[in-house]
């Protein structure tokens, strides 16, 4: 009752991505379109109905970045990663 509307489909998409990359807030818009906005009403954009490019870009950048790599490293290698995965995937889907 509690989730309104959504489809089956788009709670699945939510609860992994948040079982997956343990967001540390909820209910705020976050810079890229995400499925982990699908409660914030974020101005200017409708709310996701699955994984964004985003998502599929940010959780295999989460999970090959380094062990070793911590803070701001870490967090580095997650942003290079996700930007070359979306570039590829533009270039792939052109």
């Amino acid at each position: 009752r509690q989730t309104g509307n959504e489809n089956l489909g788009t709670l699945a998409d939510y609860a992994a991505m948040l079982a997956l990359s343990e967001p540390r807030a909820l209910g705020q818009c976050n810079v890229l379109p995400s499925i982990t906005d699908l409660y914030a009403n974020c101005p200017g954009r409708p709310a996701p109905d699955r994984l964004t490019p985003a998502d599929t870009a940010y959780l295999p950048a989460l999970y090959t970045a380094p062990g070793a790599a911590i803070g701001s490293s870490h967090q580095s290698h997650v942003i290079q990663r996700m930007a070359d995965l979306l570039v590829h995937s533009k270039v792939a889907s052109r």
